[in-house]
């Protein structure tokens, strides 16, 4: 029984596999962690030992209990999406005007104060690939990027309350808000799509909220 409740809590199953959260990171909105590590379970799993097992599972119930509602309850509606697109309405064109010209050669791009394209901020530096840490001087000029460039995304960021703006095959995504991390976690988000924006909600969303503010604006909040 709590195994099939803690399931609707978490994100989707990764089979042999677990998360390790190896950074934590404060987000517009709360908290969730600001990188993974996948590690291969199966041998802990088939040899792990009952002992501290239902200690763990009633701790694992509670937080799940507790973070589930709260997050949920505190998650952008139709109306917060509205209300938070028209107090900031002129920012965020201006952040989808900056990024649809910076990469316009690029499939996916995003920024945040904690990214810049593939690039992502540890404690030891940026990195791309595992162990390779630069200065964000080598980052902004991958991505032929100034640093009066970098620092107006991230002003306009702060002044829509947003923490990342991802373009992805034209269309633009900005989070304006996350909560929780595995247990109901909450992501709402301003999109805007040059052709015509559709919006779904997807399968794993136990809570979905929308508003369409024209045909290329809309916002839209997701809770697992």
């Amino acid at each position: 029984m709590f195994l099939r409740f803690f399931a609707k809590c978490t994100l989707p199953p990764v089979n042999r596999f677990f998360i390790v959260p190896v950074h934590w990171n404060q987000r517009a909105g709360g908290s969730i962690f600001k990188g993974f590590k996948l590690k291969n379970a199966h041998a802990r799993y088939t040899n792990a030992k009952p002992k501290g097992d239902i200690v763990r599972s009633l701790l694992l119930l509670f937080i799940c209990l507790s973070g589930c509602s709260k997050n949920i309850d505190n998650a952008m509606t139709d109306k917060d999406l509205i209300e938070e697109f028209s107090g900031h309405e002129q920012s965020f064109k201006l952040l989808i005007d900056m990024i649809t010209a910076d990469a316009s050669s690029l499939q996916k791009f995003e920024i945040g104060n904690d990214r810049v394209g593939e690039y992502r901020l540890y404690d030891e530096g940026w990195e791309k690939q595992y162990g390779n840490y630069v200065p964000l001087e080598v980052v902004l000029a991958e991505y032929s990027l100034t640093k009066a460039r970098h620092q107006e995304y991230l002003k306009l960021l702060s002044n829509t309350n947003a923490s990342v703006i991802e373009r992805y095959n034209g269309s633009v995504s900005v989070v304006i808000s996350t909560s929780g991390f595995l247990f109901g976690g909450c992501i709402s988000l301003i999109r805007y799509d040059p052709k015509k924006l559709e919006l779904t909600k997807p399968s794993w969303a136990q809570v979905y909220y929308q508003a369409k503010f024209n045909d290329n604006w809309g916002g839209e909040t997701k809770c697992n």
